[in-house]
């Protein structure tokens, strides 16, 4: 819990953090403000937990693994499973309360299959959750699938590295993604939300390694795989993977969008 609001009072929004592979429930949303050396903030608690002083601001945190040998093999349904296992125990949308997602990378795919698993599910609380949300924003989520899994698919990283379920199921054109779309967007039209789903690109490349004194960088999710296909989609330029979840400061065009959309969804709930 990053953020809560007074405790007599019902929240006017629950606003879900979930952080990408490798990420953390705090350590994903701290950004230095204005890129000053050493000033840290947690953006969400400190710029969004002042704008909207009556919401409460959770960030999930899972395990996330690039390698099979390092520990737990989830696969996405199963970390889906445990996400909402942990939003009904946090009862979230409790009160009708309006819950608006936001999540980096793997996360955003950990949003979708959650919803896709509640509406075909028969548990009351998983249900109520679904019919409660109201938004989503995507930073850099690979709707259709990350580059960087053509990479590991070589036999020689499947026998060194043995990539993780996670890293599998981000083949570019992978059926489960093109499903998981499909079936998200039937949710999305449903809710009547599309106004509230908001995806952003990273407009530069990743540093990933050096090779002999070369250093490597690749578009980890490119702009048309963070593209949903609905919705709305800004490209960031000059930020790459990590970055595009930090704004710099207040005025950053993210940050501004993500007021925007809570303004909305309170106003409307």
């Amino acid at each position: 819990l990053l953020h809560a609001q007074h405790p007599l009072s019902v929240p006017e929004v629950d606003i879900v953090l979930i952080h990408g592979l490798r990420g953390g429930a705090l350590l994903t949303w701290r950004t230095q403000l204005d890129g000053e050396e050493g000033d840290l903030v947690l953006w969400p608690r400190d710029w969004l937990g002042a704008e909207f002083t009556n919401s409460r601001i959770l960030s999930l945190s899972y395990d996330t693994r690039l390698s099979g040998w390092t520990g737990p093999n989830r696969n996405l349904p199963e970390q889906a499973t445990r996400a909402l296992k942990a939003f009904a125990q946090a009862q979230l949308g409790q009160n009708n309360t309006p819950i608006l997602f936001c999540t980096h990378s793997y996360g955003g795919l950990i949003s979708k299959q959650a919803l896709v698993l509640a509406k075909s599910s028969d548990n009351p609380q998983w249900k109520h959750i679904l019919s409660n949300v109201r938004g989503l924003v995507f930073f850099g989520t690979p709707h259709h699938g990350s580059p960087l899994a053509n990479l590991v698919n070589h036999a020689f990283f499947q026998s060194v590295l043995k990539p993780s379920e996670c890293v599998v199921e981000l083949f570019p054109g992978a059926n489960q993604l093109e499903e998981l779309n499909y079936e998200f967007r039937r949710i999305v039209e449903r809710l009547g939300i599309e106004d509230h789903i908001y995806c952003f690109g990273e407009g530069k490349s990743t540093a990933i390694g050096t090779w002999r004194g070369r250093r490597f960088s690749s578009y980890l999710v490119p702009p048309r795989s963070a593209d949903v296909g609905f919705g709305h989609f800004q490209l960031i330029s000059g930020v790459n993977h990590i970055q595009l979840c930090k704004p710099r400061n207040p005025n950053d065009s993210r940050f501004i969008r993500i007021c925007h959309i809570v303004s909305n969804i309170t106003k409307n709930d």
